[in-house]
């Protein structure tokens, strides 16, 4: 069985250094689960997201 997730979000640019730190700290652990396949993260300056 295959799950995708896929988030959108608009960030406060002020709040996006804060976000970063986060997803560095938590994603190894998300891609350490089995079956875990691919994590990607994409942010666009242009649109804040």
């Amino acid at each position: 069985m295959t799950i995708t997730v896929t988030l959108q979000m608009k960030i406060k640019e002020a709040r996006y250094a804060g976000l970063k730190q986060f997803l560095q700290a938590n994603l190894p652990n998300v891609r350490g689960f089995s079956g875990a396949l691919n994590v990607s993260v994409y942010y666009n300056t242009e649109l804040g997201i």
